[in-house]
């Protein structure tokens, strides 16, 4: 076999093989690499490892298991801020499902089988992706704001939003006036912007605690994550202040403040609605005959098929006849009768039409759709055909 020679003068040295590593936090980067295999050498030794749960779908309140390193926030001078602040490290190191704004649950024993109402809600405020260890700060949400939405189904359900609420008072003292002495003071409270919050109002009423009524001010929700998106909004701030009067509509047992003249809001769901006519199932007519009446079923249908049970009393049927002159009765040629326990309504043709088609319309406002938003149907049916 053959030598053959290779000239290493010029080869690279181990300090150039180090120090041409991918850039950009690359994963390959040999620094990264060999700090995440140090990671996970050391995870299962470090004492203030925890199991938690972190919200998978943004605004849900849907949690999942996981495993992080809890430790305590200091401040400039090396001092514990606050038990109500935490850092939580993770495991790997590039860890990047996370961001301002989402919600992390456990409970003070980090026991992930204890009742939902010993576990607490903690908020990011904070989050750190230039140090090789990616890590977030959370705060203990100290509150719940409550408030009423109609659900898919058009019914009132409550939901409690947990919220940071700060531990002091600003601008406390009296307003004076010719007629009145009036208590002033400032609340900032801080939550997810979510499907719930995005909704909340200026001069909407919330129950503090078990007995005060705030009312929001003012609100924060333009601090976006990025600079060309400003949907991308992680936390929401409002702005309160202490409210004297109380409504006999309050409801301090379950902590919903009456709104007044407020809208309540509408929460969408993720479905899609269509008004379609659950009959004629088959052979949808395209005109109709003398004596064969036709009867038309609407109903909703969802994006997954099922038909969704709606009062009768929703649908608003109105149809006219095409190019039908003036004085003449529609009712002349078509009869149409309506069935108020179905929602049904039958057409039976009277006699030939020969100016254009009759067009049914049917229609079911916002206020009372599924979707919250209008829907609607139409049909054209020939009345020219002898037979």
């Amino acid at each position: 076999m053959s030598r053959k020679v290779i000239n290493i003068t010029h080869s690279a040295n181990k300090y150039d093989i180090l120090s041409q590593t991918p850039k950009n936090y690359n994963k390959d980067n040999y620094f990264l690499k060999e700090l995440q295999d140090k990671v996970n050498i050391e995870w299962n030794y470090r004492p203030n490892r925890v199991d938690i749960e972190y919200e998978d779908e943004w605004g849900k309140s849907t949690y999942k298991p996981l495993e992080v390193v809890v430790q305590s926030v200091l401040s400039e001078k090396g001092k514990q801020v606050s038990n109500d602040i935490r850092n939580l490290v993770f495991r790997n190191i590039l860890e990047d499902r996370f961001n301002l704004g989402n919600r992390f649950r456990f409970s003070e024993d980090y026991d992930l089988s204890a009742e939902e109402n010993r576990k607490n809600t903690w908020l990011v405020i904070n989050l750190n992706k230039v140090n090789m260890t990616s890590s977030v700060t959370v705060e203990r949400c100290n509150g719940t704001l409550g408030s009423i939405y109609y659900d898919e189904q058009g019914i009132v359900q409550y939901h409690y939003e947990p919220v940071i609420q700060s531990m002091d008072l600003t601008a406390v003292n009296f307003f004076y006036n010719q007629t009145l002495i009036s208590p002033q003071s400032q609340l900032v409270v801080v939550a997810q912007h979510n499907e719930f919050t995005r909704h909340y109002k200026i001069n909407q009423r919330f129950i503090i605690g078990y007995d005060r009524i705030y009312r929001i001010k003012a609100i924060n929700k333009f601090y976006s994550s990025s600079t060309n998106n400003p949907q991308d909004v992680g936390l929401i701030r409002m702005y309160m202040e202490v409210t004297e009067e109380t409504s006999q509509y309050d409801d301090f047992e379950n902590r919903i403040a009456y709104q007044g003249d407020i809208d309540t809001v509408h929460i969408p769901d993720d479905k899609e609605y269509n008004l379609v006519f659950s009959t004629p199932a088959t052979d949808f007519p395209t005109s109709l005959h003398d004596n064969e009446p036709v009867t038309f079923t609407p109903a909703v249908k969802d994006s997954e098929g099922i038909y969704i049970p709606l009062d009768p009393s929703v649908y608003h049927v109105d149809w006219e006849l095409e190019n039908l002159p003036s004085g003449v009765s529609k009712d002349n040629y078509v009869s149409v009768t309506f069935d108020g326990t179905t929602g049904a309504f039958t057409c039976e043709r009277q006699r030939i039409y020969l100016r254009g088609f009759m067009i049914i319309n049917v229609v079911i406002n916002a206020a009372e759709s599924p979707s919250h938003e209008e829907l609607s149907v139409s049909i054209r049916l020939s009345l020219d055909s002898p037979e």
